[in-house]
């Protein structure tokens, strides 16, 4: 079940991001367009991206591998995900350093508030069952 739960929030979290790449290279050139088609095709590749990242994530479940570790080899990973689906999806030019830039700034924008994010919530929860334990044991 954490790795459904995983994958699909994963998953949400890259069809939002991916609207924010490609609303942002829509806004920077006022002559393209995209028509259904081509934006089905890019909600298919941010599902696909999100699933891919989804089941990366599962490196944090393993307990073998150093936290320091299974975080650098996530944030590469994911980072080698999205310009993978960007190359697919057309995100930027590889001629176009300022395009490859942009990208990898979102990228790296997004990973960190989704990080904050996730951490914070997890600390609550942390917090939320330690409370509770701490009651348990005051009344027993």
């Amino acid at each position: 079940m954490q790795v459904l739960r995983v994958t699909v929030m994963s998953m949400l979290i890259s069809l939002s991001c991916s609207y924010i790449i490609v609303t942002s290279i829509l806004l920077r050139d006022n002559t393209l367009t995209m028509n259904g088609t081509q934006l089905v095709e890019q909600v298919v590749l941010s599902a696909l991206l999100g699933i891919g990242i989804g089941v990366l994530s599962l490196l944090f479940q393993l307990e073998r591998i150093p936290f320091i570790v299974q975080f650098i080899l996530h944030a590469c990973g994911v980072v080698a995900l999205v310009f993978t689906a960007g190359a697919f999806g057309n995100w930027y030019d590889v001629y176009d350093m300022f395009t490859v830039v942009v990208v990898l700034l979102i990228t790296v924008i997004i990973y960190s508030v989704t990080w904050a994010m996730l951490r914070i919530t997890t600390k609550k929860d942390v917090d939320t069952m330690n409370a509770t334990l701490q009651k348990r044991r005051g009344d027993m």
